[in-house]
């Protein structure tokens, strides 16, 4: 049988297209390897392929094998683990209502976010099963149209307590733009797949990509935002420094990089702390010094303490009658509330949940054989750490209060249908782990900018 109806007859018996051309390449290479050994020992070049072919054992029974080893797989206890902790959100959020029952306000908010769940969750299961590889090959586009948005957002978008961040939709929702920015992140690594192998030119590269949206958000008065976007892509050019994509002293360049990403906010707040006497001095005083200027910047921030240092382990704290002065309880303060309601007991509860689907995340995401789809993932599940970590260090007043999302947890239309998005791309990665080659070619994937 020739080379080219063995592979034919191979190839027949996969269902999927996407392993079908891999399984193809791979069969021709093997075979003209062990053709080209067989010809080192004196065969001919038609004897030598007849041999190689012939090695390959029966064509149907290999592509039968073949087809099931290459076929997509559902991540379904991710898919459960996802729909139990988003249940458990919403009845978090209707055990909040019901305790603010005088405020309509807070079911119309509440049904809303029902709705972006349900949402969400299809979304979920619409990009698992989109290819995520082709994400990843426009991966530069994309990101160029979101930090558009965000830059006419600036300028166009509907203005709401101040800040212009959000664009009307129907029905009475609006699109909030801080959230979309963090699909920025799985889109980096793709930004720093398309960039292996270019040394320090494509590090500056990468960089100029990570801190760009990073300065956006600055601008547009969203710390929150875009602490999450630093921390999370500085993990990331660290991991690509440390596999060696880059530079040849990936270890000194990722020390050097932390070591600045460190020392200028501290520079910064000294600075600020010395030099203004303004609101934001005051905020970062009444953070360091407990019971500083209660009645002005340090309101929030010792009224908080105060709830937590009533909270029990089990059951109401004394403060619990106060919780309606808190305001956003229901977005950013979700953990402060289910502690002073429920005790310590039940935050700690509702945080293992969301470490447990952290982990099972980051779990999926590092165990990939493909470089790209293992950044990817890497980056939505460090969306999801770097929110959740900030989110909870607020709560405890361990960090100076800036508005935050807690994943699945929280309030939050858009932001809920990014971290499904998010999710979603995951489950792609992990569908799509037995398609696609450990090493995608570069020119697939390569978008020059």
């Amino acid at each position: 049988m020739r080379k080219e109806e063995y592979i034919k007859t191979v190839s027949e018996q996969i269902r999927s297209q996407m392993a079908r051309d891999m399984v193809e390449k791979e069969l021709s290479d093997h075979i003209d390897d062990q053709a080209e050994s067989y010809e080192k020992e004196g065969m001919s070049e038609e004897e030598a392929f007849s041999r190689a072919v012939l090695d390959m054992g029966d064509p149907v029974e290999t592509g039968i094998e073949l087809d099931r080893i290459h076929r997509p797989e559902m991540e379904w206890k991710l898919i459960l683990l996802t729909a139990c902790v988003s249940m458990l959100g919403l009845f978090i959020q209707y055990l909040l209502v019901r305790q603010m029952s005088g405020e309509t306000e807070n079911f119309s908010a509440f049904s809303q976010h029902c709705i972006s769940v349900l949402a969400g969750f299809g979304c979920m299961i619409a990009v698992c099963y989109a290819d995520y590889s082709r994400i990843g090959k426009h991966a530069k586009l994309i990101a160029l149209v979101l930090l558009a948005l965000m830059l006419c957002t600036g300028t166009m978008g509907m203005e709401i307590n101040g800040r212009r961040q959000y664009w009307k939709l129907i029905l009475g929702f609006h699109l909030d733009v801080f959230p979309c920015m963090f699909l920025l992140v799985p889109l980096f690594g793709g930004i720093l797949y398309s960039y292996k192998g270019e040394g320090v030119k494509g590090f500056l590269k990468s960089m100029v990509w990570m801190l760009v949206p990073v300065l956006i958000s600055v601008q547009m008065s969203s710390l929150s935002t875009a602490l999450v976007l630093y921390a999370s892509m500085l993990i990331m050019i660290t991991t690509a420094l440390l596999k060696g994509w880059f530079v040849g002293h990936g270890k000194r360049t990722a020390v050097f990089l932390w070591g600045a990403s460190i020392l200028l906010p501290a520079v910064s707040l000294i600075s600020l702390l010395v030099k203004d006497s303004g609101y934001r001095s005051a905020r970062i005083r009444a953070w360091l010094e407990v019971g500083y200027d209660r009645n002005g910047a340090g309101y929030l921030i010792s009224m908080v303490r105060e709830f937590l240092g009533s909270a029990k382990w089990l059951g109401a704290g004394r403060a619990s009658g106060d919780i309606q002065m808190l305001s956003g309880a229901g977005s950013d303060f979700i953990l402060t509330y289910l502690i002073i309601y429920y005790g310590i007991l039940a935050g700690v509860g509702m945080v293992s949940f969301l470490g447990i689907l952290l982990i099972r995340c980051l779990k999926v995401s590092l165990r990939q054989k493909n470089q790209l789809g293992m950044m990817m993932g890497l980056g939505c599940s460090l969306v999801f750490l770097t929110q959740s970590v900030l989110y909870i260090l607020v709560n405890l007043t361990i960090l100076p209060y800036t508005r935050g999302y807690l994943p699945l947890f929280s309030l939050g239309g858009t932001a809920a249908v990014v971290s499904f998005l998010l999710l979603g791309m995951i489950l792609s990665i992990y569908r799509h782990q037995n398609l696609l080659p450990s090493e995608p070619a570069k020119s697939y994937i390569h978008v020059k900018l």
